[in-house]
């Protein structure tokens, strides 16, 4: 008789196990959140007479099925879910709050940038060295300062292989000196109608993209230009020459930004991002995109930024999550097939869909 009863739970215990393995296969949809309750109760009805009935040592089978039952069960219960049964519109507002706060950070970190560097601008125009050497460009004296004086002077960088720069010119806008990496500025200059004032804009020449700080002296009759690149697109296997874009950079996403040359500007963009408040969504409903403006601090649009709110990482992580379970359902079969001595490994079951913790 009590042969009888422990064969029995031992074939309740292995038909316990089928069923929540079979609901785990199919993306946790083959039981309701009532079957799900009511088979864990079952499974904790089981555990309790197998408990009385003999011990772990001697029959390991089914408390190891059972257990690996109650894991499946509870997770379940506690929280997961499988990805297929997300609604649309709880998927696409965790996209448009993902895709807000990318934007914020990386908005926020250029004007940051921006607003540093003309605070560096600013301080070197004032410097009396500088203002000499405006006046007295043949002083030899004055020049050598105002070198000393750029070398000295930290200028904001955004990343690390970003190198800025500095340079001082005259009233016909030749350079006096410098310091850093620089670019020509000279097709800049000519298409002034006027001698420049304190401004801040997007300067592309080549491979390379720079932030232009300009800071005007003694009423233009000197200018100073701080320099800092926001992208390099060489295309080039080097280590040591390595491409980078700023915005892909600050939100370690794959973005691409559009700059906005201070000789072609877009005043057609302007209107767009006010508006829409800075923030316009284009692409497809199955790959949508956010696009959002990087300004200056007097609010002039320098960059379009636009980001695939999907997320890769995301979707890398609940795959992890997937394999995990599924590596757990075949550890805990494999140790009950060690256990009772039966001498084989079982193959892992099929990979199993996605889940992840509701809100």
């Amino acid at each position: 008789m009590k042969s009888l009863l422990s064969r029995s739970l031992l074939l309740l215990a292995f038909a316990a196990f089928v069923v929540t393995l079979l609901d785990v296969a199919s993306g946790l949809s083959l039981l309701s959140s009532g079957g799900t309750a009511f088979l864990a109760v079952a499974c904790l009805v089981l555990l309790f007479l197998l408990a009385r009935s003999t011990s772990v040592r001697r029959q390991p089978i089914p408390f190891v099925l059972l257990f690996g039952c109650l894991l499946a069960l509870g997770t379940r219960l506690g929280g997961f879910e499988a990805v297929s049964r997300r609604s649309a519109a709880e998927w696409a507002g965790f996209q448009s709050q993902r895709g807000e706060l990318v934007a914020t950070s990386v908005a926020e970190r250029f004007a940051d940038l921006s607003h540093r560097a003309q605070l560096a601008a600013k301080r070197l125009a004032d410097e009396p060295s500088i203002r000499q050497v405006i006046a007295q460009p043949d002083n030899r004296e004055a020049l050598a300062a105002a070198f000393d004086l750029f070398e000295r002077t930290p200028i904001p960088a955004p990343l690390a292989e970003a190198v800025p720069g500095v340079v001082l010119y005259d009233q016909w806008f030749a350079p006096l000196a410098w310091s850093g990496n620089t670019v020509d500025l000279r097709s800049y200059f000519d298409a002034l109608e006027e001698s420049p004032r304190s401004e801040t804009t997007v300067f592309e020449q080549g491979v390379f993209t720079h932030l232009i700080v300009i800071e005007s002296i003694d009423d233009g009759n000197g200018t100073l230009a701080i320099q800092i690149p926001l992208s390099a697109r060489r295309g080039i296997d080097n280590r040591y020459l390595r491409d980078f874009e700023v915005a892909a950079a600050w939100s370690g996403n794959s973005v691409s930004t559009d700059y906005v040359d201070v000789r072609e500007p877009a005043p057609e963009l302007a209107t767009l991002f006010e508006r829409n408040q800075d923030r316009y969504w284009g692409g497809t409903e199955e790959a949508p995109m956010l696009y959002f403006p990087l300004r200056s601090p007097a609010g002039d649009l320098l960059a379009v930024v636009q980001l695939n709110v999907e997320d890769p990482a995301t979707a890398l992580l609940e795959t992890k999550r997937a394999t995990q379970q599924s590596l757990v359902c075949s550890s805990l079969w494999q140790r009950s097939s060690r256990w009772s001595g039966w001498g084989h490994t079982c193959e892992s079951p099929g990979m199993v869909s996605p889940v992840r913790f509701s809100s």
